[in-house]
C-alpha cells in the first residue's frame, strides 16, 4: 500500500460507508468535481513456491464529489487539484461575463 493522503469517507452505492485516502480533487471538463481515492482490497497473492494467499491491494478510482465526505480533524490543504482545461476556460468564461 503505496499510496499516501489524508483518509476520507466514502458512500459505496449499495449504502455502504468506507474508509479511503484522499489523492487528489479532478475537474472534469463539464466542470463536475470528483476526488481520486484509493481503498485497500484484498488481493489474492501467488508466492514463489505457488502457494496461494492474501494480501492488501490498493485499489484507485474516481468517486463522485457528493459521495466523499471528509474526516474531522484531518487536513486537506495539501491535496492535490487537477482540472481540466475546458473547466478552466469555462470558468474564465464565466468571471468575465459575470455569470456563475
Amino acid at each position: 500500500m503505496a499510496e499516501t493522503g489524508p483518509p476520507v469517507t466514502v458512500l459505496l452505492p449499495d449504502g455502504q460507508e468506507v474508509r479511503a485516502l484522499l489523492l487528489a480533487k479532478v475537474q472534469s471538463g463539464d466542470g463536475s468535481w470528483w476526488y481520486e481515492v484509493t481503498l485497500p482490497l484484498w488481493s489474492q497473492l501467488i508466492d514463489r513456491e505457488d502457494r496461494i494467499t492474501h494480501t492488501p491491494a490498493d485499489t484507485l478510482f474516481l468517486a463522485p464529489a457528493k459521495v466523499v465526505t471528509p474526516v474531522d480533524g484531518q487536513d486537506y490543504r495539501g491535496t492535490p487539484m487537477r482540472r481540466d482545461p475546458a473547466a478552466v476556460r469555462q470558468a474564465a468564461r464565466q468571471r468575465h461575463t459575470g455569470r456563475h
